[in-house]
């Protein structure tokens, strides 16, 4: 998925696969298939699309993974530029187990999300990325406009599929024409 840059600058999005592509790509048997059933390639799906795989957890950040820069500086994930120390300053042990940063991150559960996502119709094709929400919408906790992006492009495949057809989207970004 292409997102927002580091700084927040969006100018990016206009790169994004348009909705109707996007919609043909989750066509794809494997994205199509139940929690724990086996797919086309045979291996057992843990698919993105089904927000039940986060349980409590709003994603791994601080759990089992971090980004560390170039300069020595550590951050929950290369989606979520907070910095939780500098491996100049402390030695990564203490940085993992004792950056505030860290701490307050790891404690962050899903029943912590605010905004319209607690009642959002779109919650069971959710992957909502709270590094990709603050790079985006500059809020850890709140909505994410890629997440509702792409459960709105899941929902409709599967409304569609009902129907028999593929909607038409409307273009959330329009990239610059050259």
């Amino acid at each position: 998925m292409i997102t927002a840059r580091d700084d927040g600058s969006k100018d990016t999005l206009c790169y994004r696969i348009a909705k109707e592509d996007l919609v043909k790509i989750l066509q794809d048997p494997i994205f199509r298939y139940e929690e724990g059933e086996e797919g086309g390639d045979g291996i057992k799906n843990s698919s993105f699309l089904i927000s039940k795989i986060y349980n409590e957890l709003p994603c791994n950040a601080t759990h089992n993974t971090c980004f560390i820069s170039p300069e020595g500086m550590v951050t929950p994930c290369v989606q979520m530029p907070i910095s939780c120390g500098n491996l100049r300053d402390h030695d990564f042990d203490w940085i993992w187990h004792h950056s505030l940063q860290m701490l307050r991150i790891r404690k962050m559960r899903v029943s912590d999300i605010r905004g319209k996502c607690k009642d959002c119709s779109y919650l069971s094709w959710c992957a909502r990325c709270p590094g990709l929400a603050y790079i985006e919408d500059g809020d850890l906790l709140g909505p994410s406009s890629a997440a509702c992006w792409m459960a709105e492009a899941a929902k409709s495949l599967e409304i569609n599929d009902e129907k028999g057809g593929i909607s038409q989207w409307e273009k959330i970004v329009t990239c610059p024409k050259k």
